[in-house]
C-alpha cells in the first residue's frame, strides 16, 4: 500500500505520512533536516525548533552552573593557560618538599595542598608529549618513585582496616583513625 500511494517528501505526489516502507526506522544520524525532509521543510523545522527553544529560556533553559562547578571550570581553564615557566617554578616548590621523591599520589595531595589543579599532570603537549613528573625528573633531578609501601592498621573491636601510604604519615596528608593498630588483624581465611 505504502508503494502504491507514495509518502509525503518522500515520493513524488505520495499522500502517506508514513517514514518508512517496511518495519526498520531509517537512519538519521549525521543528516540534516534538509536531507531529510527536503530543503524547504527543513528550514521551516530548523526555524519552529529556535523559537521553541528560545521560548523554553534559551538552550540552558535558565539553568545556570553552580558555585562549584564555576570553580572547576576556571581552574581546568587557568592549567591550561599556565606558562612552562609557572609550571616548572611549582615542580621545584613539590620537589623540594619530597625531598626530590616524587610520584602521582605525592602530586595530587600536594596540588590540592597549595590549590593547583592537579590535572596539570594531563596536560602533555606543553613539554613534548611528556608527563610532567619525567620533566621534574630530567630538569629538576628528582626521582620518581613507582609503588609506595602500604601500612596496615586495624580496628582490634570492629575488625575494620585501614590503608596509608608511608609519606601521608610522614607529611601529614593523613592521619591514623582512633583506636586503629598497626597490622592486619587476625586472619580468618582457612579456618572454621
Amino acid at each position: 500500500m505504502i508503494s502504491n500511494y507514495g509518502r509525503i517528501n518522500y515520493d513524488s505526489k505520495g499522500i502517506l505520512t508514513n517514514i518508512t516502507v517496511d518495519s526498520r526506522p531509517p537512519n538519521w544520524r549525521g543528516k540534516t533536516y534538509e536531507e531529510i525532509y527536503g530543503e524547504e521543510r527543513g528550514l521551516e523545522l530548523k526555524r519552529v525548533k529556535t523559537e521553541q527553544q528560545i521560548a523554553r529560556g534559551g538552550y540552558f533553559r535558565g539553568r545556570k552552573h553552580r558555585e562549584e562547578s564555576k570553580r572547576r571550570i576556571g581552574i581546568k581553564s587557568a592549567e591550561s593557560a599556565l606558562s612552562e615557566e609557572y609550571v616548572m617554578k611549582r615542580g621545584k616548590d613539590f620537589c623540594n618538599f619530597f625531598d626530590n621523591k616524587i610520584n602521582r599520589s605525592k602530586w595530587h595531595w600536594w596540588a590540592r595542598e597549595n590549590k593547583i589543579g592537579p590535572n596539570i599532570l594531563k596536560r602533555k603537549s606543553r613539554f613534548g608529549g611528556k608527563c610532567i613528573l619525567e620533566i621534574f625528573t630530567e630538569r629538576l633531578g628528582a626521582i620518581k618513585e613507582n609503588n609506595p609501601p602500604l601500612l596496615w592498621y586495624y580496628h582490634p573491636m570492629t575488625k575494620e582496616t585501614y590503608r596509608i601510604q608511608d609519606w601521608e604519615l610522614e607529611y601529614g596528608a593523613k592521619t591514623v583513625p582512633d583506636g586503629y593498630v598497626r597490622g592486619r588483624g587476625v586472619c580468618t581465611f582457612g579456618k572454621k
